[in-house]
C-alpha cells in the first residue's frame, strides 16, 4: 500500500516500522523497493540517529536507521528512516514502488 502520507518514512518523526530487528524485515523492504515506474533503487545505509524511548518490548527504544536511495537512471536521491524495533506494517513511501 503506497502511504497517503507524502513525509511517511522520509522524516524521523514517520519512520518506516519493520520490526522486530531479528526479522530482517527492513532488508526484504528495502530489496522490495523500485522507484516511481518500477526502476531500480540502490540503497546505502549511512548511520543511525533519534534515539527513541517506547514500551513495547523486549528493547524498550532503540535507533532509527538512516537509508541513502538512489533511484536508477535518475539523479534523484532521497533519505529514508527506518525503524526496524517496532512492529508496524510498512507502507510504500510516496514516490516509489514496490516489487512483490
Amino acid at each position: 500500500m503506497i502511504a497517503s502520507d507524502p513525509e511517511y518514512g522520509k522524516s524521523s518523526d514517520k519512520p518506516i516500522r519493520t520490526g522486530p530487528v531479528f526479522s530482517r524485515g527492513h532488508i526484504l523492504f528495502l530489496n522490495a523497493l523500485r522507484g516511481p515506474n518500477g526502476e531500480p533503487i540502490e540503497y546505502e545505509r549511512i548511520g543511525s540517529c533519534c534515539a527513541f524511548e517506547d514500551e513495547s518490548p523486549p528493547f524498550r527504544g532503540g535507533l532509527l536507521d538512516v537509508y541513502r536511495i538512489k533511484i536508477d537512471g535518475s539523479s534523484v536521491e532521497v533519505l529514508l528512516f527506518v525503524d526496524m524495533y517496532r512492529m508496524g506494517l510498512p507502507e510504500v513511501p510516496a514516490g516509489f514502488t514496490v516489487r512483490y
